[in-house]
């Protein structure tokens, strides 16, 4: 449920996609891939609306 509402808090587009970034992380960190996966697609689409090509290839590099 955070995960859902942290898309829509009014933040800038690249400070957003940076949080769901190091939240991603933090889940590869303590083995919750799932929740890892969610944040990094979720990052990914982000940037990708908001054109921030060096943001994408970061979420693009731990996605994969």
């Amino acid at each position: 449920m955070s995960l859902f509402l942290l898309r829509y808090r009014p933040l800038e587009p690249r400070r957003r996609i940076r949080r769901y970034l190091q939240l991603g992380d933090a889940f590869a960190n303590l083995g919750e891939e799932a929740l890892a996966r969610q944040c990094y697609e979720t990052s990914k689409s982000l940037a990708e609306e908001a054109g921030t090509v060096h943001l994408l290839k970061k979420a693009e590099r731990r996605f994969f």
